[in-house]
């Protein structure tokens, strides 16, 4: 089992030891001290955890990496890595390449669990197969719906709809991201987001909008990190709505993002369908 922990969410005591217990679901090892967070790492076995961190990491981390390394010196059942450069080797791994509707279940699998247990997406029921591998169709009409896969496996994906079916809007649309859970601030994000970027500005598109499940208050069901990943990809707040969305018995706000990638001229070049800029997506970024 991989688990994927991440220092900026250990920085002070109280919630590092809620962080990892959540994250690790390891037994009630309080009082909340490191030798017995020692004596639970060197019971687990067949798990790899990640420590993803950056050189200037501070506060509680440090203490806490140091018994996940001395843990698992004393324990061969579990293996430790840590640095940054976790993320740029995870996502050196991953390929990115244009959905297929073969990609259907895998895509779904990592959908549904956002449905079921998070309000980041506002639909009550999981699609099925057939409906979504219709979204996936009717998507790819138009514009990039890429994946993220590796060795078979696909981690998530990204994908650009229509902004607003009138003619003026045409060279906007919204961005969707999703990936799977397991996977989370790897890195995998970043490039899926930054190849439909890439793979957008060659149909002309100048506009990105994300539509953002946001709450004043987070619980288990959302918190506010898509906010902070579309702000570190470069996309701006302009609107927010407050408690338009009903679900798990509580209301939820959505926020407008928004980032421009090209320039507003007087004259824009004409948008074009995704078809049409697939070989300049291949010879430029080697997405196919």
């Amino acid at each position: 089992m991989k688990v994927w922990l991440d220092a900026r969410q250990m920085e002070e005591r109280r919630t590092a030891h809620s962080y990892l217990k959540e994250r690790l679901v390891l037994p009630d090892y309080y009082g909340r001290n490191l030798d017995a967070l020692y004596d639970c790492l060197t019971d687990l076995s067949d798990v790899e955890l990640m420590l993803l961190h950056t050189e200037d990491a501070q506060g509680y981390y440090p203490r806490v990496e140091h018994v996940f390394l001395e843990a698992a010196r004393e324990n061969t059942g579990l293996l430790v890595r840590t640095g940054k450069e976790l993320f740029q080797k995870e996502a050196a791994k991953t390929q990115i390449r244009v959905a297929r509707e073969a990609d259907v279940e895998q895509l779904l699998a990592i959908y549904a669990p956002y449905v079921r247990e998070t309000a980041i997406t506002f639909e009550y029921e999981a699609p099925s197969v057939e409906e979504f591998q219709g979204r996936i169709r009717e998507t790819l009409k138009k514009y990039p719906y890429l994946v993220a896969e590796q060795e078979g496996n696909l981690l998530g994906y990204a994908y650009a709809g229509s902004f607003h079916t009138r003619e003026a809007y045409q060279w906007a649309v919204e961005t969707s991201i999703y990936v799977k859970k397991s996977y989370g601030q790897t890195g995998i994000g970043r490039k899926l987001y930054e190849a439909l970027e890439g793979s957008l500005a060659l149909q002309n598109i100048l506009n990105l909008n994300a539509c953002i499940a946001c709450t004043d208050e987070e619980d288990e069901y959302l918190t506010n990190d898509s906010l902070c990943f579309h702000q570190h990809m470069g996309y701006e707040l302009v609107g927010r709505f407050q408690k338009c969305g009903y679900k798990f018995g509580r209301w939820y706000g959505m926020a407008w993002m928004e980032k421009h990638i090209g320039a507003h001229g007087s004259e824009p070049f004409p948008v074009k369908y995704f078809e049409e800029s697939r070989r300049e997506l291949a010879e430029q970024f080697g997405i196919v």
